[in-house]
């Protein structure tokens, strides 16, 4: 049974062993992400080798490998591509206190993410030093105190990096429908802020896995029907095995209560 060998130890150790596993679980990320900035140093690298030749980019290619090695999805992959890059050559003294296990994933990650627009190497060396003094307290605050926190620092030193947010917040926007689309379907294009984005990525995942193994639609099929799902305002994806067995067999399609027709008679 899980954790059985800990059920005679005494309450004390065991939050020892929480406090000294928390540390650790720090140190293996940011080794493993030490590792994936030196696959994204590599990947921006000139180089004057056959790959250069490659009809996929070197970028892309490293995101493969991490989407294989940690078994997530090629987005994701980028992202800790962005991530690894960015304290590998940005935030070295953030990258220090994550390798000594002192602050968490999580948390470089927003770091990594709300420092990203600092264009100056010498603005974003402030930066880093005066998140490091502060970021070992940072731990158990909510998401937006933290963004909170790291968005005063930035403001403090480079003040233009949030202008330059805002910028790119105003050309917000979704579209939907283009003239050349295919019969019956229809493209949806825009720009989210990374906070709704994120949001709505994992919205999308949890409804597009919510369908049996069986159901014969492809991952990017079941993520398209997804959103169409979120749009009705479901919180299941009607699953198309067509089995009786299936938990979802007969589910109505929450996109049918979502739609009215008129009809109109003369």
């Amino acid at each position: 049974m899980f954790g059985s060998e800990l059920r005679s130890v005494e309450e004390a150790d065991l939050v020892a062993e929480i406090q000294a596993c928390t540390r650790a679980e720090a140190q293996a990320a940011a080794r493993r992400l030490a590792a994936v900035g030196e696959l994204a140093a590599r990947a921006t690298e000139p180089d004057d080798d056959e790959r250069q030749q490659w009809l996929v980019d070197l970028w892309a290619c490293a995101a493969a490998e991490v989407s294989a090695a940690m078994g997530i999805s090629h987005h994701r992959a980028k992202q800790q591509l962005a991530i690894g890059l960015s304290l590998r050559e940005r935030l070295p003294k953030v990258a220090a206190l994550f390798s000594a296990g002192a602050i968490s994933a999580a948390l470089v990650s927003t770091i990594t993410w709300r420092t990203h627009l600092v264009i100056s190497a010498e603005l974003a060396a402030r930066i880093d030093a005066a998140i490091a003094e502060h970021a070992r307290g940072w731990g158990a605050l909510s998401q937006q105190r933290l963004e909170l926190a790291i968005d005063a620092i930035v403001e403090t030193h480079d003040p233009d990096a949030r202008r330059r947010f805002h910028e790119a917040a105003r050309n917000c926007d979704v579209q939907i429908g283009k003239p050349d689309d295919a019969t019956g379907t229809a493209s949806v294009y825009g720009r989210l802020t990374a906070p709704d984005a994120a949001l709505l990525q994992q919205r999308i995942l949890q409804l597009s896995t919510s369908v049996c193994e069986a159901d014969p639609r492809s991952a990017g099929q079941r993520r398209a029907a997804a959103l169409g799902a979120i749009a009705a305002g479901a919180d299941q994806l009607a699953c198309h095995c067509n089995s009786p067995q299936c938990p979802r067999a007969g589910a109505p399609d929450p996109r049918a209560t979502a739609i009215v027709i008129h009809a109109i008679t003369t």
